[in-house]
């Protein structure tokens, strides 16, 4: 495991999301902030969250997309300042993604509610109700109609964007931490507090394959080669490279001293990025000859005619779980 980037200010790293597909990175976490790094040096720290980064995504090439404990999300210019803040939840922001191309994004909370804003105006278009515990991840499908959010509930819901409930996902046994599309508009991944990863058919509703092999939660999932593996980030302190045909995990990089709370594609097809507890992020060379982040996009939306050209890899990250698990309740009280 090789670290590239600088320790992260002492405090817990929370979400890790790549720049383009050259060497940027932006982290976010316990100290409140948002960091762009270039090559490995900080080049802009982003100040206004008033609690931890939970979640951090893309906005085109030049925004992004944070959200907070504060029980807030802020829109940002890359390396500027603060665009526009989104307020209406009522508890903690674990999740927000980008629907389509970007006009809307998609948002889920302690509060139990999946929010659809509007990006440009900042108010709320839709509250999605219907989890019976905190929303820990959201993402956009990406056709244009439906999203999918995970919850402590331990079931992963399917929703049309207007507000209907399409479908609800059932197998896990602990809390669904993150949701990911494999990129072929029909499956997607799950992480969860049960220590598996699961693929799921979600025109059929079922679990295609369990993925075991972690020793405690799984907090973070993401797909690489545009569904052809996954890599996966745990409270048992490695990060692990599985195969989705076989199901068979390929890979385990050890070398983080504490949890792994976030694991992203770096989308150079070379790398993957994560971030820990051990107040670090690093830089993984996979060992795997994949397509880049660009690559990707291309080849998938031209099988499935996607309806928009957003990299499908988007990133956003899903840190932590209820408490009273040891690292935040010790750390945090509720505002």
């Amino acid at each position: 495991m090789r670290e590239t980037l600088k320790r992260f200010d002492g405090r817990f790293v929370l979400a890790v999301t790549p720049v383009g597909e050259g060497d940027g990175v932006l982290s976010g976490g316990y100290d409140e902030t948002i960091k762009l790094w270039k090559g490995g040096t900080l080049v802009h720290t982003h100040t206004g969250h008033t609690l931890p980064v939970t979640s951090i995504v893309m906005v085109g090439e030049a925004r992004f997309l944070s959200a907070s404990d504060d029980k807030t999300i802020i829109l940002w210019s890359l390396g500027g300042g603060a665009l526009k803040t989104y307020r209406g939840h009522t508890d903690w922001v674990r999740s927000v993604d980008v629907v389509g191309r970007g006009a809307r994004c998609v948002s889920g909370s302690d509060d139990k509610t999946v929010r659809v804003w509007d990006v440009k105006g900042g108010t709320a278009l839709r509250v999605l109700e219907g989890h019976t515990g905190g929303v820990y991840t959201v993402v956009d499908v990406g056709d244009g109609v439906h999203l999918l959010s995970g919850s402590g509930d331990k079931t992963v819901k399917q929703w049309e964007e207007g507000g209907s409930l399409v479908r609800t996902f059932e197998g896990h046994e602990g809390a669904v931490l993150t949701v990911k599309m494999l990129g072929d508009g029909r499956r997607f991944v799950t992480s969860s507090e049960d220590r598996t990863l699961r693929t799921w058919d979600m025109v059929r509703g079922t679990v295609e394959r369990v993925f075991g092999g972690h020793t405690s939660w799984v907090y973070s999932v993401d797909v690489l080669g545009g569904g052809s593996h996954l890599v996966s980030g745990s409270d048992d302190k490695s990060v692990r490279l599985w195969d989705v045909s076989s199901g068979k995990q390929v890979a385990s990089f050890e070398g983080h001293t504490d949890y792994v709370y976030t694991v992203a594609d770096a989308g150079d097809g070379i790398h993957i990025l994560t971030g820990s507890d051990d107040k670090t992020v690093r830089t993984v060379a996979h060992g795997l000859n994949l397509a880049t982040k660009a690559q990707v996009c291309v080849c998938v939306c031209v099988r499935v005619s996607c309806v928009d050209a957003t990299p499908l890899a988007t990133r956003h990250i899903h840190p932590y779980t209820t408490p009273p698990h040891p690292p935040h309740t010790h750390t945090l009280a509720r505002s």
